[in-house]
């Protein structure tokens, strides 16, 4: 499956075995904003589009008669590193926490990724209430 990363301004346009090379030689950081192949908008970070792709790749074997089961849905972590969540250090402000919420529900408001496809969806709507559960907790 091929893999659109966006850095520095530039868009390259990869195989799945590419950017996993790429990223062992340190060109691409999994932070990286990426999509899949196909589609224009709905950025995400390179380490949930992997993610995405891994779980295509395993029901594609399922249908193949693999007899591996798929991974279920993960479940919004309970108890999760709220700031690992927002990506602010412990000591940040109300500001701070506030700007960080803003911009991650940028990158994965239901809104935002509509228009792609439903595994994609699930995970935004997912990635959206553990923000929104570390928001409340940090900001009340």
């Amino acid at each position: 499956m091929q893999i659109l990363i966006w850095k520095d301004g530039v868009q390259y346009n990869l195989a799945e075995e590419e950017v996993r090379q790429q990223l062992s030689d340190k060109r691409f950081e999994l932070s990286d904003r990426a999509t899949c192949e196909g589609v224009r908008d709905g950025w995400i970070p390179l380490k949930e589009v992997l993610k995405f792709v891994a779980s295509r790749q395993t029901e594609r074997r399922n249908e193949a008669g693999s007899r591996e089961a798929p991974l279920p849905p993960q479940p919004p972590a309970r108890g999760a590193d709220y700031y690992a969540v927002l990506g602010i250090s412990r000591a940040a402000s109300r500001d701070e926490i506030r700007a960080a919420y803003r911009l991650r529900m940028q990158e994965y408001h239901p809104d935002k990724v509509a228009h792609l496809g439903a595994d994609l969806r699930t995970l935004a709507e997912r990635k959206a209430k553990e923000i929104n559960e570390a928001y409340q907790a940090l900001h009340p």
